[in-house]
C-alpha cells in the first residue's frame, strides 16, 4: 500500500497547559499523510477552541466536540469517522518523536503479516525530568496472538494503546468498553482474539517514540480503582475464554490470582480502601483455596489465606514480610 493514511485520535478534556505540544508534535511528523481527530470530550476550560484553532491552520486536523462521556468514549467516537487505513492513539498531556509514525508504519511495510506494531516509550514527570526509557523489545520481536497474551500477562507488561498503530479494520471492530479504568488492558486482549481470528501478529519495534507524562491527576494514578476495573476485566475475559481459548483464560487467571492479593494487600494498608473488601472485583472468597494451594506457592497461599478470612494481621508489619510474594504489580 502506497502512502496509507494514518488516523490519529487525540481525546482531549482539561489539558491546556499541555495540549499544544501534543499537537505540534504530531503535526511536525515526518510522515505526512495524516488525519488528525481531536475529540473535545466536553473539556470546560479552553481546550475547545484551541482544537477549533488547529483545524483552521491544518487541513489534516478533525475536530468532534461532544459531551464528556469519558476517555473510552473519546476514543471510540474518533474511530467511528476515522478513515485511514491505520489508527493510532494519543494521550492530549503526552507527545510523540518526530518520526513515531514512520518507524511504526515500516514495521508494517517489514513484516506484511503485521496486525499491530509498537515502539517503546519514555516517561517525563511534571518538572520535565525524563525517568527510565522502556524499550518493548531489543531488536524486532514479532509476537502470535497466544505469545502477545503471554506478555500481556505478565508482571512488566505495558498495556497501553498510545504507542501502537493498529490496522484500521481490527481496531475499529473492538470498541473501548465504556465507563471502566484500564480500558487499554482490556482493548489489547480483545485485540489479540482478532489477531489470531485472521492470523496476524504483533510487531515490537526497538525504538522509543513515546513520551509519557506522568501526573498525580492522570488515569495511571487513580490506584485501587484502576485495580478494581482491571479485576473485573480480568473475570470477564476468563469467562468470554474458556471454551474458545482454555490456555488463554489459564494465563488471566494466573494473573487474576496474583494481582488480587496484590491488590487486597494494598486495600488493607489504606484504611480508605478497606471498605472495598467484599467487592465483587475484590472479593477472595470467589477463589477456591484449593486452587491457590494446588497451584501456588507456600508464601502466595499463606498471603491469601490471611487476607481472606483475618486481614487485620496484614496491617502488621512482621507478618507482611513472612508472607511476602512476587506479585503483579502493573495492571
Amino acid at each position: 500500500m502506497e502512502n496509507p493514511l494514518i488516523s490519529v485520535i487525540v481525546p482531549v478534556y482539561k489539558v491546556e497547559a499541555y495540549l499544544d505540544k501534543c499537537v505540534q508534535s504530531i503535526l511536525s511528523q515526518t510522515y505526512r499523510n495524516l488525519e488528525i481527530i481531536l475529540v473535545d470530550d466536553g473539556s470546560p476550560d479552553n481546550c475547545p477552541a484551541m482544537c477549533d484553532e488547529y483545524a483552521l491552520q491544518d487541513y489534516r486536523v478533525k475536530v468532534i466536540h461532544k459531551a464528556n462521556g469519558g476517555l473510552s468514549s473519546a476514543r471510540n467516537a474518533g474511530m467511528e469517522i476515522a478513515t485511514g487505513d491505520y489508527i493510532g492513539f494519543v494521550d492530549s498531556d503526552d507527545w510523540i518523536a518526530p518520526d513515531m509514525y514512520q518507524v511504526l508504519l515500516d514495521g508494517f511495510t517489514q513484516n506484511n503479516d503485521a496486525g499491530i506494531t509498537a515502539v517503546g516509550r519514555v516517561y517525563v514527570d511534571e518538572q520535565g525530568k525524563f525517568g527510565p526509557s522502556s524499550y518493548d523489545a531489543l531488536e524486532n520481536r514479532r509476537l502470535k496472538a497466544s505469545e502477545w497474551v503471554c506478555l500481556l500477562t505478565g508482571s512488566n507488561s505495558n498495556h497501553s494503546v498510545w504507542n501502537r498503530l493498529y490496522l484500521a479494520r481490527i481496531a475499529k471492530r473492538i470498541p473501548f468498553v465504556l465507563g471502566k479504568y484500564a480500558q487499554d488492558m482490556m482493548f489489547n486482549f480483545q485485540i489479540a482474539e482478532v489477531l489470531e481470528e485472521e492470523n496476524l501478529i504483533h510487531v515490537d519495534l526497538p525504538y522509543n517514540g513515546y513520551y509519557y507524562r506522568t501526573r498525580p491527576n492522570n488515569i495511571t494514578s487513580l490506584g485501587i480503582w484502576q485495580d478494581i476495573d482491571a479485576l473485573g476485566h480480568y473475570k470477564v475475559l476468563c469467562e468470554q475464554w474458556k471454551d474458545a481459548h482454555p490456555e488463554w483464560a489459564g494465563q488471566v487467571m494466573n494473573r487474576l490470582v496474583h494481582f488480587s492479593v496484590e491488590s487486597n494487600s494494598r486495600m488493607q494498608l489504606n484504611p480508605k480502601w478497606r471498605d472495598l473488601r467484599y467487592r465483587t472485583e475484590l472479593n477472595l472468597r470467589d477463589i477456591p483455596n484449593k486452587q491457590i494451594f494446588s497451584n501456588y506457592g507456600k508464601r502466595l497461599f499463606l498471603t491469601f489465606m490471611i487476607l481472606k478470612y483475618i486481614p487485620v494481621l496484614w496491617r502488621n508489619s512482621i507478618i507482611r514480610r513472612v508472607c511476602s510474594f512476587r506479585g503483579m504489580k502493573n495492571v
